[in-house]
């Protein structure tokens, strides 16, 4: 469950949004359409107590209203940033970037038939309820035959000046 003021800070349109007919608290009025609010919750929680490499993922279920019905969907989102590796590998000394997100989703994705990357804002790439977490240049689409079912990228830097981790530069990862 999330508030109306989490999807608002992540730039996910609330008209799409299961809304809770009788909520416990303000903070829990909209059924989750994304798993990356919570996971960008808990790395800024990361952060404020001092973390400077974060890898976060999480698989659960997602919820957005279908015209009457609600649509469940199961999901594995991530977010990483901070160093790409320990001082003592050669890659010790860079930051976690696009190529390293993109590399975790490949690894994830390996085998299945007629994969396709597409950018983010080509025609034939379709949308996904976290759109609008990820940077339109920085990211891509994964696309199967039968229809979009991922995106990768960097955060959007709207979103992550509104989460206070525009510093981090977090990359992040949403798959069906």
């Amino acid at each position: 469950l999330l508030a109306e003021k989490t999807l608002t800070r992540c730039r996910i349109p609330l008209d799409g949004a299961a809304r809770v007919s009788n909520p416990l608290s303000q903070d829990w009025t909209i059924l989750r359409p994304s798993l990356l609010p919570g996971l960008l919750a808990n790395a800024l929680t990361n952060v404020n107590h001092g973390a400077e490499q974060v890898r976060l993922f999480e698989v659960g279920k997602t919820y957005v209203r279908a015209g009457d019905s609600l649509e469940e969907t199961l999901h594995i989102s991530g977010v990483l940033f901070g160093k790409a590796a320990a001082p003592h590998w050669r890659a010790g000394g860079r930051s976690t970037d696009f190529y390293d997100a993109k590399g975790l989703v490949a690894d994830l994705a390996r085998g299945l038939a007629g994969l396709e990357w597409l950018p983010l804002d080509a025609p034939a790439s379709g949308k996904t309820d976290s759109d609008p977490l990820f940077h339109p240049k920085a990211s891509l689409r994964l696309k199967l035959p039968r229809g979009v079912f991922g995106t990768v990228g960097a955060l959007h830097p709207t979103v992550a000046r509104a989460w206070g981790l525009d510093k981090e530069k977090p990359v992040l990862f949403d798959l069906r």
